[in-house]
């Protein structure tokens, strides 16, 4: 059985990718800490630490390419 990664693992994956995506997952790998837990946990970090609209934006469609990998 295949270990599922976590939004983290996911996240980091996908630094270097020219969209806002890569660029939310470049600017978040420059924390030190990490929140664990669903969205509303990442929505509320990227606003502690001043995120913009864009960077919430891309957290919901990082978060939407991420569910899809996930099993059904």
């Amino acid at each position: 059985m295949e270990k599922i990664p976590t939004f983290l693992v996911w996240l980091k994956r996908q630094v270097g990718r020219d969209d806002p995506v890569g660029d939310l997952a470049s600017d978040t790998m420059r924390f030190s800490q990490h929140p664990f837990g669903g969205v509303k946990a990442w929505r509320r970090y990227l606003i502690g630490h001043n995120a913009c609209a864009e960077a919430l934006s891309a957290l919901d469609e990082a978060w939407k390419e991420y569910s899809a990998t996930l099993p059904k």
